[in-house]
C-alpha cells in the first residue's frame, strides 16, 4: 500500500512554515527560499522510502478527480493511502485522508 501526500503549491507551503516559524523563532532569518529548500529535503527523503510519495500541486495536472490524476501519473492503487493538505480561508493549512477505496483515513 503505498501512502500520497498532495500539498499546495511550494511556494504557498513555504510560506506558511516560514510565518509558523516565524512566530515560534522570532529573531532567526527565515527567508522563504530556504523554506523551499526544505521541501525539496522533504520530497527528497520521501523518494527513497518505498511506497510514499510526497507531491505539490502544481505536479499533479489539473482536473476535478485528484484521485484519478494519481492513479494516471504516479501509479496509484486501490486502497493506497491519499493525504491532502489544503489552505484555508485563514491561511492555515489543513488536512484530509481517505483511501482509494472510499474510506476515510484514522
Amino acid at each position: 500500500m503505498a501512502r500520497f501526500y498532495v500539498l499546495p503549491p511550494r511556494s504557498i507551503v513555504a510560506e506558511c512554515m516560514a510565518r509558523s516559524l516565524r512566530l515560534s523563532l522570532p529573531s532567526l532569518p527565515l527567508p522563504v527560499g530556504t523554506m523551499e529548500d526544505l521541501l525539496d529535503v522533504l520530497q527528497s527523503s520521501c523518494e527513497e522510502e518505498d511506497e510514499v510519495f510526497v507531491l505539490f500541486r502544481e505536479d499533479v495536472p489539473d482536473g476535478p478527480d485528484l484521485e484519478q490524476a494519481l492513479a494516471d501519473c504516479f501509479g496509484a492503487e486501490f486502497g493506497d493511502e491519499v493525504t491532502e493538505l489544503r489552505l484555508t480561508a485563514n491561511g492555515q493549512l489543513c488536512a484530509k485522508s481517505w483511501r482509494l477505496d472510499g474510506m476515510p483515513v484514522r
